[in-house]
């Protein structure tokens, strides 16, 4: 079934207004954020001020720190982890663009795609947040609560691979980043606040646009 991208956004942008910006105020910053995971203002902030006063908001300095230093840094248990992360991905664009993130978001889609799944723990969502905040491609993340939401309304197929997804939500209908930011913002609330595992259809912004069967099974 196609997206009626247009009749959603519409219902959507009626319900909750604009959607907070992503966090960060340079792509490298937003960058840095989607990479690590941090959800909110206040976490966000934490990071971009830990990095900056050790002179790492910098994609040259951040290749060359050493994980164990970068790890004394950052807080949490699983702080080894973010700091290889976080290096891999200084070191991918030193490698790819000179450390230009601009030039690095400038490749193909698919060819900056195939480089950012060699990152160690950058998962399908994360790098197509990745591309759609840092890079301003048009791309619309599914998150498990997008995709519930996707998939109740007929929008999606149970089962589907990534890529087989990503073309189904690709549409003319989303031209803009900002929209497919806006769309993915408002997708994942409905996923939160409605479309549980016991979905809450009748008080949904988007009840108009089931399926006349009413929604589909999730499996």
């Amino acid at each position: 079934m196609a997206v009626p991208w247009q009749q959603a956004l519409e219902q959507l942008r009626r319900r909750y207004g604009r959607a907070p910006e992503p966090r960060g105020a340079t792509a490298l910053e937003r960058a840095l954020v989607v990479i690590a995971q941090r959800q909110s203002a206040a976490s966000a902030a934490q990071l971009i001020e830990q990095l900056r006063r050790a002179d790492l908001l910098d994609l040259h300095a951040l290749a060359e720190t050493s994980a164990a230093e970068l790890a004394e840094l950052l807080p949490g248990a699983a702080r080894g982890k973010l700091a290889r992360r976080l290096g891999d991905f200084a070191r991918s664009v030193v490698d790819e663009s000179a450390g230009s993130l601009e030039e690095f978001f400038a490749l193909e889609t698919t060819a900056l795609r195939g480089r950012l799944q060699r990152i160690a723990g950058l998962g399908p969502e994360t790098i197509e947040l990745l591309l759609l905040v840092a890079g301003g491609r048009p791309v619309v993340p599914i998150s498990t609560a997008c995709h519930r939401v996707g998939v109740r309304h007929g929008w999606l197929t149970p089962g589907e691979d990534r890529e087989t997804l990503r073309a189904e939500l690709a549409s003319p209908g989303l031209e803009s980043a900002d929209d497919c930011y806006q769309f993915h913002a408002w997708l994942q609330r409905v996923g939160q606040e409605f479309c549980r595992a016991e979905p809450l259809c009748g008080e949904c912004p988007l009840r108009d646009l089931l399926p006349a069967g009413g929604p589909w099974e999730l499996e």
